[in-house]
């Protein structure tokens, strides 16, 4: 057996803790190899939580990317488990996925002329400890 193919069987397994069909994308585009196992979190109520007690939108996306990398790693010990979330701030106002095309329309609408910012988090957890965390 090669270095190579050594390093390969000990590294650890990588998990994507979302059901995004685009972040999902965005890996096997960077050839990564991974799973899938979506984490069970109602993002409206942590959205509501962290509101009520004065986060930003960049600490609320990153507070449910690390919440839903920490809540997959807790099962998949010794895997690396990416979660990641993303928010778009215009003014205060945070935009999540738009529901249908109505919704996206009254969205565009909402935002059309007006500076507004697109807030990407991810994290990196190991057996339940984030190891990394980047928000832009």
């Amino acid at each position: 057996m090669s270095p190579a193919s050594i390093a390969q069987d000990d590294a650890p397994a990588v998990v994507l803790a979302s059901g995004s069909v685009t972040r999902a994308a965005m890996l096997r585009q960077a050839g990564l190899d991974f799973t899938i196992e979506a984490a069970a979190i109602d993002e409206d109520e942590v959205k509501r939580a962290l509101r009520a007690d004065g986060a930003d939108a960049g600490r609320a996306a990153e507070a449910l990317a690390e919440l839903k990398a920490l809540r997959v790693s807790a099962r998949r010990r010794g895997d690396l488990v990416i979660g990641a979330d993303q928010i778009l701030d215009c003014g205060g106002a945070w935009f999540d996925k738009p529901a249908d095309r109505a919704a996206a329309r009254r969205d565009l609408a909402t935002l059309r002329g007006r500076d507004h910012q697109q807030i990407t988090a991810a994290c990196v957890a190991r057996d339940g400890i984030r190891i990394w965390h980047a928000t832009q």
